[in-house]
């Protein structure tokens, strides 16, 4: 890292850089997006995006599961080498993410929503926050178990499994209010204020803001209006029908068996459906809301400089396969949305068919705003993709990967897509290979074929070359037992309290004359600006 004076940004001219606007949804899946082929939802704010901007076909996330994926996206770091196993993980204090890139760089960096932040530190880089997480910041929440772990995890009082969350299909449907919209409601309040907030004040750095909505993760429900946006002819089933028995891969069967939809008759078809249907209509508020944060930024005069990102964490099975929610790596869990809409040069509306992963967010951003290789703390694990932007080539290999190392399996899990191939290893299990240009909808492992040996043996010495899995497996089993025990240590006397709260006296907002000649809070808090005449003066005239 290049050195510079003590609170001074590395990059001071504040010429020609966007503003970055970075917008995560959870658990929206790209294939569920018209903008990627889903010709029954309805999300226009999102297809005006994409149809302006640049779009990535074939964007993966780092981990189909919500804390390590954030940890990832934010880092540009693989979970496996900043200990991002699962829920429960905590992002180290000392790992640098986007934020403090972007800080170093002379921004202002913000985040309304959900990051899944565990631990103490609840900003990482982010100088403000408006809203708190959605979930606890404690180590209890989702803490991934493994088999060889059982038996430390039943002494000290943890269930050895999740138990499944099946009610989130079978509750689904329309409703008045849920947590989901409370949370959402909220982020996007602050989120919008915000942006009216950047223009109004005298701070002329270029902002960075991270709006994460909650939605659509499950529980699949959304408000009538949306409902009503979708039937269920048009919803209708799955395409991919759930396996045979016999024929089902092992990590699938143990998939199945994690969420509680083993037994085929745990959920009826007209539950399917609805829990379809519901996960639609939280696209189309999502979008709903993406079109309030364009408008803001378009009235407050900042759209034209303002870079506009759109992703999500993972994405959702939906019932393919009859697998619900994530931690896999079929197309539906794994691949997610990418654009990015903004000044970027002159560079016309494209799309992008390389396989991307989100490790390039952060090497992307970084040169955007004018940042260099040799400011990087060590090596990204991901690549700068702002070539691509500005309708340049960009020389890479068509590769990415991604990682599982949760609950719902029970070791070490790895995919490896590469041109037309999808690799996964899952341990203990044998692999799967599935060929997406022949076989879109990964129905054929050809991972026994003979004749597709030579691949096979191709993909597992990029394994080997790229993972010791027994020493992760260890390194992970480790890391479980040690967040049981401290967990368990804090529930005996006075536990420690993580959970963010957001800073500030509401007693100071607003009108207190007391504080400041009313005047000028009022002429401050306009926009366009006014110019604000002095308390003197004013006494002066009168």
């Amino acid at each position: 890292m290049t050195r510079s004076q003590a609170g001074e940004p590395l990059y001071s001219d504040n010429a020609r850089r966007p503003n970055i606007l970075l917008i995560v949804a959870d658990q929206m899946a790209a294939p569920a997006l018209p903008m990627y082929g889903n010709t029954v939802v309805r999300a226009p704010n999102m297809e005006r995006l994409a149809a302006a901007g640049s779009t990535f076909d074939s964007a993966y996330c780092v981990s189909p599961l919500c804390a390590p994926s954030r940890f990832s996206l934010l880092t540009g770091k693989l979970c496996s080498h900043i200990g991002a196993y699962d829920n429960a993980s905590e992002l180290p204090a000392t790992v640098p993410t986007i934020a403090h890139y972007l800080r170093f760089l002379g921004y202002r960096t913000c985040l309304s929503g959900k990051m899944h932040f565990i631990g103490p530190d609840q900003l990482h880089g982010y100088e403000t926050r408006l809203t708190t997480e959605i979930y606890s910041a404690g180590l209890e929440l989702a803490l991934a178990i493994w088999p060889e772990n059982a038996q430390l995890a039943t002494q000290l009082g943890f269930p050895p499994d999740w138990g499944g969350a099946v009610g989130a299909v079978v509750n689904a449907g329309p409703c008045e209010r849920s947590l989901q919209i409370d949370y959402d409601d909220e982020v996007q309040f602050h989120a919008v204020r915000q942006i009216y907030d950047f223009a109004r004040d005298d701070d002329q750095r270029p902002f960075f803001l991270t709006v994460s909505f909650t939605q659509p993760h499950d529980p699949f429900t959304c408000a009538q209006a949306y409902w009503d946006l979708y039937s269920d002819e048009e919803v209708g089933l799955p395409k991919i029908p759930r396996p045979d028995d016999e024929a089902m891969h092992p990590v699938e069967k143990s998939l199945l068996e994690f969420t509680g939809f083993w037994k085929r008759e745990t959920v009826t078809e007209a539950e399917i459906v609805a829990a379809r249907r519901a996960y639609y209509g939280m696209i189309s508020d999502v979008d709903a809301r993406i079109g309030e944060l364009l408008e803001a930024l378009r009235r407050t005069g900042q759209l034209n400089d303002t870079l506009v990102i759109l992703t999500a964490d993972h994405g959702e099975m939906l019932g393919e396969r009859g697998q619900w929610y994530k931690r896999n790596f079929f197309e539906p869990s794994v691949r997610v949305p990418l654009v990015f809409c903004g000044p970027l040069g002159e560079a016309a509306p494209s799309r992008i068919g390389l396989h991307v992963s989100q490790l390039d967010l952060l090497p992307t951003l970084f040169s955007v705003a004018g940042g260099r290789a040799d400011n990087f703390v060590g090596s990204p694990d991901g690549r700068d993709l702002s070539p691509l932007l500005a309708g340049n080539p960009l020389e890479a290999e068509n590769r990415v990967v991604s990682e599982l190392l949760c609950d719902g399996v029970t070791g070490p899990n790895m995919m490896i897509r590469e041109d037309r191939w999808k690799y996964w290893y899952s341990h203990g299990n044998p692999p799967m290979l599935f060929d997406l240009d022949a076989d879109p909808d990964e129905q054929l492992n050809l991972a026994g074929e003979s004749d597709h040996h030579d691949t096979l043996a191709s993909f597992e010495a990029q394994l080997e070359e790229r993972w010791n899995v027994e020493s992760l497996k260890s390194a992970v089993l480790e890391s479980q037992r040690a967040r049981m025990l401290v967990c368990h240590a804090h529930k005996i006397g006075q536990p420690p309290i993580w959970d963010y709260a957001v800073p500030g006296d509401p007693l100071a907002r607003y009108m207190r004359p007391e504080t400041e000649y009313w005047q000028s809070i009022e002429d401050r808090a306009r926009l366009p600006k006014v110019k604000t005449v002095s308390k003197a003066l004013r006494e002066t005239e009168e």
